[in-house]
């Protein structure tokens, strides 16, 4: 994998993501090294399995709240394969070919 193909996949995984939970948002690692969802002022990261949020900075509504992170956890689910590369890239950086 390249660089490049790197930022296309978190493109590609971004996209995504803002289709599935109706907001704009973009992934990205947290520094514990899960996956990291950001939307507005608000974030979540989950857990390597990608079923629970580990970490949570949310304003507004806990109901809200919690069918934003199903909705997440269905889209990764329906394209982990993806979800899994965007991880490997994000461990693998320095190991990425030009």
């Amino acid at each position: 994998m390249t660089n490049n193909e790197a930022v296309e996949l978190e493109n590609t995984c971004d996209e995504l993501m803002t289709k599935a939970i109706s907001e704009e948002c973009n992934v990205s690692m947290a520094m514990t090294g899960r996956l990291k969802v950001n939307f507005g002022d608000n974030y979540f990261s989950l857990n390597s399995d990608y079923a629970n949020a580990s970490y949570v900075k949310f304003h507004g509504d806990y109901f809200g709240l919690l069918n934003v992170i199903e909705m997440a956890c269905c889209c990764i689910s329906e394209n982990k394969e993806l979800f899994d590369k965007l991880i490997w890239s994000y461990e693998n950086r320095s190991k990425l070919e030009k």
